[in-house]
């Protein structure tokens, strides 16, 4: 399908792999869709594998259909830049009203007790790396974590599933017993 199936409405937001747009679907009643704008560094096989699994990955997500995963429902091929040896593709997901990194924002300064922690409707998560970064502390994204938080959220987002903890071992954490319990 092609970018021109698509109008921008405005930037959402840019990091470090691409610009998401804001954007309605021409070809499906209007619809109002997330359109990220990635550049991929091409091999001299053409598109790296590892972009090609990421993107199989995220379409195999879909087929669980979980409220708390973001749908990828197309992927259109931008402008090839020869010069810097690269391609830009969109991936078009499904539009949300709010971000993980917002909700987050919006949290009370210690956070919430661990006795009443949901998931919330409407925010959902995806793993969008394109290639390997620095592993970077949960500290950095939310600057109030306390140390316990902090080592427990680490050892829970690791990268090798073999390195995470189990929900028992999570549960038997510091964080949960240390004192004054987190509100």
């Amino acid at each position: 399908m092609a970018t021109s199936n698509y109008e921008e409405l405005g930037v959402i937001g840019t990091g470090a792999y691409g610009t998401v747009y804001r954007a309605r679907d021409l070809k499906n009643s209007g619809t109002i869709v997330a359109l990220k704008k990635v550049r991929v560094a091409l091999t001299e096989d053409g598109v790296p594998m590892s972009t090609l699994r990421e993107i199989f990955m995220l379409k195999q997500l879909d087929t669980f259909g979980h409220p708390n995963v973001v749908k990828l429902l197309d992927v259109c091929q931008g402008q090839r830049l020869e010069r810097e040896g690269q391609l830009v593709l969109f991936l078009v997901f499904e539009h949300l009203d709010h971000d993980l990194d917002e909700y987050i924002k919006r949290l009370p300064p210690k956070g919430m007790s661990p006795a009443t922690i949901q998931w919330p409707k409407g925010i959902s998560i995806v793993r969008e790396n394109f290639r390997p970064t620095k592993r970077r502390e949960p500290r950095e994204f939310c600057p109030k974590l306390c140390d316990n938080a902090n080592n427990l959220l680490k050892s829970m987002l690791a990268y090798n599933r073999h390195e995470r903890p189990s929900a028992r071992q999570c549960l038997n954490h510091a964080y949960f017993t240390q004192e004054p319990m987190p509100t």
